[in-house]
């Protein structure tokens, strides 16, 4: 049977899934707080009262928590679903059936070269022209032999895929088996004695099921207290003055510099952000951004998440010094807040991610056409015998190979020019974070020959550097790091040139 992939359709269940999960959620969680209020209401006091609070307590509470742990753990699981199989197999559709097809016919195709090689061995005297046609056909097989390795590592990945995707779904069945068993228990009124008008925890004999759940609710919770945002009542974002530079830092209200206190606030926030970032990804900062510029920033500046999470510099190893540690936490929250983040409305807004539980994981699909081997179509004369020629040798096959979603030049390399442009068309239209513009002149400069590798990082870090005075009419900012010159107008706060320090030597 073949194994086949739709990842379209995935991505659509998963989306899907998510609306449904949320309302799900949104049902339990009232739910939770009616139970929660009915068990700590003080007023209602009788013993069928007190005995049906006990038992809700005990047996409710925590039926409606795994309820609500399979619908987060089912919502993660059908969004993880083609995310990992974009990472670890394809961007596009495949059917196993269809691999094994191509991989065959590139093999029929590579021992029908071999044959005419054979043939052209025996039948035509030692010549260039022999010669010739059998580097083409030697080229030939080598380019299906290339293509035909390709397809069958595709093929190994998709059917790897397939064996590991059931395990996604095992905290789903767990958390879902536990939750049947406590239903088990309590369905048809199993805990109320209509005799004495009360509740009982009698039927309750068996309790692994509360302790399965309750772990897990455990974990949940510690994990939510991790993502809660540092409190910052009382504090502004503010660019200060910091060590003989220039950074952005959280101050108390109408302060202009940081005291000890304030520093400890930043890093934590910095840290927040990156780990949120992490563990998440972009979504969980919502904005009014198109989803591909979110995953862009995520994307150019994962290094710089890494290091505010971490401390060290990937590049050396070293320690950061707490002005660097700043510096680098308010890169990355500003590359947040010129993308419609802005660092005070930064708020704790979960992930939010739901799905329904499938009977079977959806490895369904079409898959994509696979480029058709070109077929030769002049033949030449030997003695007694029509041998197909391998002249007119079609352009080289190429197997599918998997996509990153990145853009690339000529060269094969990554093309900074063209996945840094929505960056800069952001503070194009919106200027920077500290309210420096970008004016269109610059803009252009910055996608012409000697500025192609400047990011949006290196621009910000030379503002965010001590000024110093350059000609009459700009201010001259210097990227410590990079030597990037970025010249502003003191007076209608545009980027008037930016230099690499190419162009200084």
């Amino acid at each position: 049977m073949s194994v086949d992939m739709y990842l379209g359709p995935s991505k659509t269940q998963g989306s899907t899934t998510t609306t449904v999960c949320d309302n799900y959620g949104n049902g339990l969680n009232s739910l939770q707080d009616a139970v929660g209020n009915f068990t700590a209401d003080q007023v209602l006091r009788s013993l069928a009262y007190d005995s049906a609070k006990g038992y809700f307590k005990e047996a409710y509470v925590p039926l409606i928590q795994g309820a609500i742990l399979v619908v987060e753990a089912t919502a993660k699981a059908v969004a993880k679903l083609p995310s990992d199989y974009v990472s670890e197999v394809d961007s596009c559709d495949l059917k196993s059936s269809e691999l094994e097809r191509e991989i065959q016919r590139y093999e029929t195709q590579i021992q029908g070269m071999q044959n005419q090689i054979n043939q052209v061995k025996q039948l035509l005297p030692v010549s260039s022209e022999r010669a010739q046609h059998l580097r083409e056909a030697n080229g030939l097989i080598s380019d299906y032999t290339s293509a035909k390795a390709k397809l069958e590592k595709q093929l190994q990945k998709l059917l790897a895929f397939h064996a590991f995707s059931t395990m996604i779904f095992t905290e789903v069945t767990s958390l879902k088996s536990a939750v049947n068993q406590g239903l088990a228990q309590v369905s048809g009124g199993k805990g109320f004695n209509a005799n004495k008008g009360t509740f009982s925890n009698a039927n309750l004999n068996d309790r692994s099921w509360m302790d399965t759940i309750g772990k897990k609710w455990q974990d949940r919770e510690k994990e939510r207290l991790k993502d809660q945002m540092p409190n910052m009542d009382g504090l502004e974002y503010k660019q200060i003055d910091f060590n003989g530079g220039k950074v952005w830092c959280w101050v108390k209200k109408g302060r202009t510099t940081a005291d000890p206190e304030d520093i400890e606030k930043s890093f934590l926030f910095n840290d927040w952000v990156a780990r949120m970032l992490e563990k998440y990804g972009p979504d969980y900062f919502k904005t009014d951004r198109e989803k591909g510029v979110t995953d862009l920033l995520v994307e150019q500046n994962l290094r710089l998440f890494e290091e505010v999470r971490t401390g060290i510099d990937s590049k050396t190893g070293k320690k950061l010094t707490p002005a660097e540690r700043l510096a680098r936490g308010a890169s990355l929250v500003n590359s947040l807040a010129a993308l419609g983040v802005g660092a005070k409305q930064i708020t704790n807004v979960g992930k939010g991610k739901a799905g329904q539980t499938p009977k079977k994981p959806p490895i369904v699909g079409s898959g994509r056409k696979v480029p058709a081997i070109g077929k030769p179509k002049k033949t030449i004369s030997a003695p007694g015998k029509k041998i197909q020629s391998v002249k007119g040798k079609p352009s080289k096959v190429k197997a599918p190979v998997k996509g990153t979603g990145k853009i690339y030049n000529a060269n094969g390399n990554p093309d900074l020019r063209a996945l840094r442009r929505p960056q800069f068309d952001e503070v194009l239209k919106n200027g920077f974070p500290d309210g420096t513009k970008l004016n269109q002149h610059a803009y252009n400069s910055l996608f012409k020959s000697g500025r192609k590798d400047i990011m949006i990082d290196d621009i910000i870090d030379a503002l965010n550097s001590k000024p110093i005075s350059a000609k009459p009419g700009s201010v001259e900012y210097i990227n410590p790091k990079t030597n990037t010159s970025v010249f502003v107008n003191p007076t209608t706060k545009e980027i008037v040139g930016i230099w690499p320090a190419s162009f200084k030597k």
